[in-house]
């Protein structure tokens, strides 16, 4: 419903950067529990992308403090009490966590 031009919930044709930035944090506000990669792959990544890459860490923090004691995640997080919902564990949210994570670190260069 969203990939075309119709205006559907995902439509982002006509809108400015800050608009979109704007519906996507609405809608995450709104739900009770986020799926996981989406959070991790999308959010946090455009986020980095856009160049705001210190939300980006704060927001990838914030997932992994919701990781159980073997450091696994599930399919989604309640965004309120961060506990975990769904499929247990989730292969694709910990490529999500790696893919990111490896986005996000600093060049060895830097350290």
């Amino acid at each position: 419903e969203g990939s075309g031009g119709g205006g559907g919930p995902l439509s982002v044709r006509g809108k400015t950067a800050q608009a979109v930035r704007e519906a996507l944090a609405s809608r995450l506000r709104e739900s009770a529990t986020s799926f996981t990669t989406t959070t991790l792959l999308w959010y946090a990544e455009a986020l980095r992308a856009s160049g705001r890459a210190a939300e980006a860490r704060l927001l990838f923090e914030s997932i992994l403090r919701c990781c159980n004691e073997c450091g696994l995640l599930s399919q989604a997080i309640d965004l309120k009490t961060g506990s975990l919902w769904g499929n247990f564990p989730y292969s694709a949210t910990l490529l999500g966590i790696l893919r990111c994570g490896y986005r996000l670190s600093r060049p060895w260069t830097s350290l």
